[in-house]
């Protein structure tokens, strides 16, 4: 291996046999080797195409649905400095050959396609967490179904849980861990961020998160990366070597722009609520906490969607406002952008990172309040090919951009 990388790529399965055959594999056996996890995708993802011209792994592994590993990709120091790697652990899900040459025997490109090891854990379930905060309940199947511990063997933090406001009975009825996890994001609300839906995921370092926004965006940043031209790009693993911008605009908040809730109290008063999206998500200062100020767009219709939150008594308090920030799941992120950087393994969903980007301002090259400082990884992709050199892609997003003066819209994205 490290004759054509300084990274290792180490993986064992339960049982052995996995095991067995990759040590007498080199990296360059393997043709592709992808992970992948996403903040509105529950369990993280893998492929690893295995160059199988021997027919190893058909004589011997074919049809083993279910096979556990533990895969590490990274290096314990790089450039003289403290590394470390993305981990985790996986079952194998699908199998595929492809590639197949006609020869006297079968043999190709082997894709294993892996899914996270709580998969095979997530099971139907009927039961109740009488009197309960919501973060309680989801906090006691994640240790006690998905066996993921509060802190690793080595000290890291495994479980990043908002913890959840309004007591109540929590029932599952026999649905599966993960959907009774993300149903309940409709009914999570955290009062020390009021207007922040719920997100819940797992990400290629096994790290569980059931966070609201406030919380994640409250978080510190794991890395930083800057946009510039330079010589060692290929080393620097704090530049950005490609840059995508992708706001979601009219498509994600259509229905978002003006709306008008409505509920009726057990006495039979009904009560109107219209709200825009400026008065729901408000840009975060240096702080990472949200202010006053937010952008918005300018929407002519006075009412763009009309929602019955029904029957409302006075313990339905949390339930209604957490319906009320779940609807806006889609919009707080639909401004995002994607980059390609050197391979990282502390950059997965999750977590945030901060950008330093520059435009032209007033014929001077500063940093861009729109691109730089804080966001959010809502999506992390790490590649790695017959080169043995791995690069990473993120999708990032945060609920506000931050325009400067000269915008022409600036005194629309103020609130009045």
């Amino acid at each position: 291996m490290p004759d054509i990388s300084k990274y290792e790529f180490i993986i064992e399965s339960t049982p052995q046999a996995f095991s067995n055959i990759s040590k007498e594999l080199s990296l360059r056996a393997y043709k592709r080797i992808y992970f992948k996890d996403e903040l509105f995708k529950f369990f993280p993802y893998g492929e690893l195409y295995v160059n199988d011209k021997l027919a190893s792994i058909v004589d011997r592994l074919f049809f083993v649905e279910g096979l556990r590993f533990k895969i590490k990709l990274g290096a314990e120091t790089l450039n003289e400095k403290q590394f470390g790697y993305l981990e985790n652990e996986y079952v194998w899900s699908e199998g595929q050959i492809v590639g197949i040459e006609i020869a006297d025997q079968l043999a190709g490109d082997n894709a294993l396609v892996l899914t996270g090891v709580q998969k095979i854990y997530d099971n139907r379930s009927s039961r109740v967490w009488p009197n309960s905060k919501l973060s309680d309940a989801v906090r006691d199947i994640v240790i006690k179904d998905y066996k993921i511990q509060e802190t690793n063997t080595a000290g890291e933090k495994k479980i990043f849980i908002t913890t959840t406001s309004g007591l109540d009975d929590r029932y599952q009825m026999y649905i599966s861990d993960r959907d009774f996890i993300e149903q309940s994001c409709e009914h999570a609300f955290d009062t020390n961020n009021p207007k922040s839906p719920f997100y819940t995921f797992i990400n290629c370092n096994g790290e569980f998160y059931y966070m609201s926004l406030g919380d994640l965006f409250s978080q510190a940043t794991v890395a930083d990366f800057e946009l510039k031209l330079a010589d060692d790009n290929a080393v620097d693993l704090n530049l950005i070597k490609g840059i995508d911008v992708l706001f979601g605009g009219l498509p994600v908040n259509l229905e978002n722009y003006a709306v008008r809730n409505f509920k009726t109290s057990t006495s039979g008063i009904t009560t109107f609520i219209d709200k825009e999206i400026k008065d729901q998500y408000e840009k975060l200062d240096s702080n990472g906490l949200f202010t006053t100020q937010t952008e918005t767009v300018n929407f002519q219709k006075p009412v763009s969607s009309i929602n019955s939150f029904g029957l409302y008594e006075d313990s339905d308090y949390y339930n209604f406002q957490a319906f009320n920030n779940y609807k806006y799941v889609d919009t707080a992120l639909s401004y995002r952008i994607t980059i390609v950087t050197n391979f990282n393994p502390k950059t997965v969903t999750g977590k945030l990172v901060n950008l330093k980007i520059k435009k032209d301002i007033n014929g001077e090259l500063q940093y861009s309040p729109e691109f730089s400082n804080k966001w959010l990884i809502v999506k992390s992709e790490h590649f790695m090919d017959l080169e043995g050199a791995p690069f990473t892609r993120l999708t990032l997003s945060r609920p506000s951009v931050v325009v400067d003066d000269e915008h022409i819209l600036k005194s629309s994205f103020q609130k009045s």
